[in-house]
């Protein structure tokens, strides 16, 4: 499996560890209260991590031997991209909650 991968083994490792962690952050970010230049750069780290998933979406998909993975990556990164747009495009609960006053 690590030969059809895009990045090699420890790179798709890498790519994997680091959506994790973004995801993780930009979920944590929406709910709690933070700047909203971070909460952009955040989003702009998660476009970019969504597009390497794409990268390794279509390396696992031209192997032909592991395309269930590519299906998986593709969920991933749709769910990646999708977050870091709703990071951004919401307000954060301490806005929402001062819009209505």
């Amino acid at each position: 499996m690590a030969a059809e991968a895009a990045f090699g083994s420890a790179g798709s490792q890498a790519v994997a560890l680091v959506a994790m962690v973004l995801v993780l952050a930009a979920v944590t970010f929406a709910w709690v209260v933070a700047a909203a230049g971070l909460r952009r750069v955040l989003a702009l780290l998660l476009g970019i991590t969504s597009g390497l998933l794409v990268v390794l979406m279509v390396g696992f998909g031209m192997s032909g031997t592991w395309v269930v993975f590519a299906v998986l990556l593709a969920h991933s990164a749709v769910a990646t991209a999708v977050i870091g747009w709703l990071l951004v495009s919401r307000p954060s609960p301490a806005q929402s909650a001062r819009l209505g006053q």
